[in-house]
């Protein structure tokens, strides 16, 4: 995850979909409005039960048809690498039994970077969504799965 304009590319992208976000921008208005009355899902802050909430968060949004885009490495990458992948995403897929689909997007550094004030609005952006698989083992060994696809994808898509 390495820009704010990797949800703007993936909304633009992908069919219809709920995403995970960081509980801040649920009370930036009028954005956060946005989100909520949307259902998409407020990330854990670590507080008692917070995982619970994310993860039958997410199975109904399952139940109900929505696929469920969530950055699991947490944060954007200060470096442009791709960071170790947290596992509530993996756990939140095994629990709901649905597929995970890794997902490589580039380009979108050069568009606006980390902490960056202005957006680029020349460049290329590639998003591949890599093949699906279950969570059928430890969600910690399913993340290192996605985490070396993307990685793999993404060294593909630098050669280009």
């Amino acid at each position: 995850h390495n820009s704010v304009a990797d949800m703007i590319m993936l909304l633009a992208a992908l069919p219809q979909f709920k995403y995970l976000a960081k509980a801040p921008i649920f009370y930036v208005p009028p954005i956060g409005w946005h989100m909520h009355l949307a259902g998409y899902i407020r990330a854990g802050t670590g507080e008692e039960n917070d995982g619970a909430r994310v993860i039958d968060q997410c199975r109904r949004s399952f139940k109900l048809g929505c696929h469920i885009l969530w950055f699991p490495e947490g944060h954007r990458s200060d470096d442009g690498e791709v960071m170790r992948f947290r596992n509530g995403a993996f756990l939140a897929a095994k629990e709901a039994g649905v597929k995970v689909v890794p997902v490589a997007i580039s380009g979108t550094r050069e568009l606006i970077a980390k902490n960056g004030l202005r957006y680029n609005f020349e460049g290329r952006v590639q998003i591949t969504l890599l093949a699906p698989f279950e969570v059928d083992g430890d969600p910690k060994a399913a993340a290192r799965q996605a985490r070396e696809a993307v990685a793999k994808q993404l060294a593909a898509q630098r050669a280009t």
